[in-house]
């Protein structure tokens, strides 16, 4: 010991590695040691309360469930006694008897009473009758038809507590005759309560509200007179139910639990000493503190120990730091060096180790992310050059090129501008979808068509460019060549949607002539488009047509048996030969706006539902722009807009009536009207020419021009005829 503690005076005063070490490791361990022993000596503190009280809580649960079963017995033994037959007759004699049965049955029972509805009794197994108990509170629950539990009273006779139990007696009638009440000993209560004894100082009490002691498992001489100081009684007093540590009516600390029994008043306590709870606690501290003490001398006979043998690990650990300090991850701490060392310098060191195999991969790592950003900065400098939808370059990167070239004065250069004809109509009649597949089409036949070094960029919606370094005419023609026979080839094979292109292209072959490379190149190209603009048309129109008929294979049909019967009311009514035309054209192609509605609307067997048909109401619509889009359409537009508006005004799209309606588009209505009920839907069966004309008949004047319709009918006389 005196070796020790001369160690530790002179640690305390050193500032070397073993002294602090000594000073450090003792300081920490005392620490740990104080701490840990402040938390476990709480926590077992708790668990011994949380044990203490669980066991009251058993007991109580227990006495409780006791009692009240008792009470509830009681109460019911004279509820059934108040409903006798004899009772309820009123048969004295047979009452009586009754009466002296169940007093032999249940001994707790020591008297019964009956009392008429004047608080007079007429029977008693132990008084005279006679006695009034009008004022007594049973009898007075009676009244109010009530059972009832007095609180503990003193026998008269005997002297000892008993309880009173009354129900009211009924008649056949229903009518009060008076009360049943019969006096209780409380010996079976003071049996049960002396049941609780689940440690040697426990003590348990039945009480009344008054701090009478109807009960108890065991009775000291001052509890009857003292019992009412219990603060676990003042709580349950109160009208309230717990459990806690408190001090009892004798002075002393104890952990107890209370419960006030609302529908008997009385209070039940359950009691220990808390001394006697917290014993075992008290005898593990006491093992805790040798056990303390038993580490902390441990704990410096190894820290001294460990001390002495701490040198060599050290110079090891500080080369290794010193390597470190100047960049050399490359040799670990030796494995020799640390292996006989203690736990922590050891883990230390494979630490230290690891630290420097990590910053190793960390350097390796670096390079490369370094790498890999250079690879994602390339991707996104390649994406930031290319067009998103056909992957051609885009304006920006085209600029930069011919930026480029053109200082570089580079020629021959060769530019080709192409321009895809018809996109808007394609985008407004068959959809945006439609439209980019035809870009993204022509973008590939556009690729394929020239060279690998030629720079193909899409500046536009619908505008192509291609800058050809170095190349000459005849390589331009051979490559425009190669482009027109692959839309040739593609629009033999996809007809529904064909590609019709415009083209212009320039070369310079002197420097001089790259600044107007550009504007020849687009002057060409207009004048080509200019050239083809109205074959163009017929093919795009041509292809509207199509697409109609492959969605609905009655188009055709349905479009000349209109121009056949709208002519022959245009006769009728003496139009002339360019009115005829017009109106011949516009019966032609008035339903061509349902290219533009979805295929599966317009081929549905079943109804439309509210969306579906708002959807084909805007077929008109559609129409009219197609019609706008083509100058051989342009001045029928309105009529093929028009052709479903009622005369009463309730068609659509725009709900015009009458006059209003043009012309034209109320013929075109009454003939479509006509043959569209002459052929047979998945959802409708044809009609009979009769019954289409008489259909007519009875929508003239509301859906129909009732005198175009008058009209419509004698032209189709001969015909029916």
């Amino acid at each position: 010991m005196n070796r020790l503690y001369s160690v530790l005076l002179s640690a305390i005063k050193n500032h070397s590695l073993r002294s602090r070490l000594i000073v450090w490791n003792l300081g920490i361990v005392l620490l740990l040691t104080v701490v840990l022993s402040a938390i476990y000596c709480w926590n077992e503190r708790e668990r011994t309360y949380e044990t203490a009280e669980r066991l009251l809580l058993q007991a109580m649960s227990m006495q409780l469930q006791s009692v009240q079963n008792w009470y509830r017995e009681r109460a019911a033994d004279v509820t059934v006694l108040s409903r006798l037959d004899s009772v309820r007759s009123h048969d004295k004699a047979r009452i009586l008897a009754d009466f002296h049965s169940s007093l032999n049955s249940i001994p707790d029972f020591s008297s019964y009473a009956y009392a008429n509805k004047d608080g007079i009794t007429e029977l008693d197994t132990l008084f005279p009758p006679g006695i009034n108990v009008q004022d007594r509170d049973y009898f007075r629950a009676s009244l109010e038809g009530k059972p009832f539990v007095s609180d503990i009273l003193a026998g008269k006779m005997t002297g000892r507590n008993l309880l009173v139990f009354s129900n009211p007696v009924f008649d056949y009638n229903n009518q009060l005759n008076g009360s049943i009440f019969a006096s209780v000993s409380v010996d079976t209560l003071s049996i049960i309560m002396q049941g609780f004894h689940p440690s040697e100082s426990s003590k348990g009490y039945l009480l009344d509200d008054k701090g009478s002691i109807i009960a108890a498992s065991r009775l000291d001489a001052t509890d009857k007179d003292t019992i009412k100081n219990n603060q676990g009684f003042l709580r349950a007093k109160s009208k309230l139910s717990g459990i806690g540590v408190y001090q009892d009516h004798r002075g002393r600390q104890v952990i107890g639990s209370y419960q006030w029994i609302p529908e008997y008043n009385v209070i039940i306590l359950c009691e220990i000493d808390e001394a006697e709870a917290l014993a075992p606690y008290y005898q593990q501290i006491e093992h805790l503190l040798w056990g303390a003490v038993l580490v902390l001398f441990v704990t410096l006979l190894l820290t001294w120990l460990l001390a002495l043998n701490l040198g060599q690990p050290i110079v090891h650990l500080s080369a290794a730091a010193q390597r470190v300090q100047n960049h050399d991850y490359s040799q670990p701490i030796p494995e020799y060096s640390y292996l006989t060392s203690p736990s922590e310098l050891r883990r230390f060191c494979i630490a230290f180790n690891s630290m420097m195999g990590t910053i190793r991969e960390h350097v390796a790592l670096l390079h490369s992310s370094n790498q890999a950003l250079s690879q994602a900065e390339s991707k996104y400098r390649l994406l930031s050059t290319r067009d998103q939808l056909t992957g051609l370059y885009n304006r920006t990167y085209f600029e930069t090129q011919w930026d480029y070239l053109t200082a570089a004065q580079q020629v021959p250069l060769s530019l080709v501008v192409c321009d895809v004809d018809g996109l808007k109509l394609i985008n407004d009649t068959l959809g945006h979808q439609a439209g980019d597949e035809l870009i993204r089409t022509f973008a590939r036949l556009l690729a394929d068509s020239f060279r690998l070094e030629d720079i193909i960029a899409r500046v536009g919606g619908d505008e192509f460019i291609v800058l050809l370094p170095g190349a000459t005419e005849i390589t331009v023609r051979s490559c425009l060549d190669k482009l027109g026979t692959s839309l040739s080839m593609y629009n033999t094979l996809r007809p529904e949607l064909p590609i019709a292109a415009s083209s212009g292209s320039a070369t310079a072959t002197q420097a001089s002539e790259l600044n107007q490379l550009l504007n020849q190149a687009d002057d060409m190209m207009y004048q080509n488009k200019e050239k083809s603009r109205k074959k163009t048309r017929q093919i795009l129109l041509s292809t509207l047509i199509q697409t109609a008929e492959l969605w609905d294979h009655h188009h055709t049909a349905h479009a000349k048996a209109i121009q056949q019967w709208s002519s022959l009311i245009g006769e009728k009514l003496q139009l002339t030969r360019r009115e005829l035309q017009q109106l011949s054209l516009a019966a032609q192609y008035h339903d061509v706006g349902k290219v533009g509605i979805a295929r599966d609307i317009l081929v549905k067997p079943g109804p439309l539902t509210e969306r579906e048909w708002l959807e084909i109401k805007r077929h008109p619509e559609i129409g009219s722009r197609i019609a706008k889009a083509i100058p051989e359409l342009f001045n029928v537009s309105d009529f093929i807009a028009s052709h479903h508006e009622r005369w009463d005004g309730t068609g659509y799209p725009c709900g015009i009536e009458g006059p209003k309606i043009p012309l034209f588009s109320r013929i075109i209505a009454i003939t479509d009207a006509y043959d569209a009920m002459q052929r047979t839907t998945p959802y409708r069966q044809a009609k009979t020419t009769e019954e289409a004309q008489t259909e007519l008949r009875r929508c003239a004047g509301s859906q129909f021009d009732p005198e175009l319709v008058q009209v419509f009918l004698e032209t189709l006389q001969p015909t029916a005829s």
